[in-house]
């Protein structure tokens, strides 16, 4: 659908009528059509994508992944791509929650069952616990991929 401009009227309880020509513009409902990755930890960069994203308001003022408010949106986000940081989640088994964008203006855009919170992570042992430059190190632990698919990289 497309937007279109038309005028706002007002009828009080006593019949009179207010009305203002061409002051209103309707926005289409938006749409979330991918997330990019859709599951993961505190700290994953998400990107969001689709239409409308912000429901006729110029920037972003909060995104939810599942019930967690994101840590940080990136400022260029616009109407068909919000790029977000995921909030603390501290949760033990990995869970579905809806994505919501909520523009400046109040208006939200949804997706139900649009992103997994995986189970926080957590290194539960380092072997060994010292060493030098090329001491093979094994790290044990819980979810350490994040919901990723590969670890890109290790720092000490």
């Amino acid at each position: 659908s497309t937007a279109f401009t038309g005028a706002i009227v007002l009828t009080s309880d006593t019949g009179s009528i207010v009305s203002s020509v061409l002051s209103w513009t309707y926005v289409p409902a938006g749409e979330i059509s991918a997330l990019s990755p859709a599951s993961g930890q505190q700290g994953t960069l998400v990107t969001i994508t689709g239409t409308y994203l912000l429901g006729g308001g110029n920037s972003v003022q909060a995104v939810f992944l599942g019930v967690a408010p994101v840590s940080w949106i990136d400022p260029s986000s616009n109407d068909t791509t919000v790029i977000v940081v995921a909030g603390l989640n501290n949760v033990s088994v990995s869970t579905f929650g809806n994505v919501t964008i909520v523009a400046n203006t109040g208006a939200r855009v949804s997706r139900a069952n649009g992103w997994t919170t995986v189970a926080s992570a957590a290194i539960t042992d380092v072997s060994p616990g010292h060493g030098q430059w090329g001491t093979f190190v094994t790290i044990s632990g819980r979810n350490l991929l994040g919901g990723g698919s590969s670890i890109s990289s290790v720092t000490f």
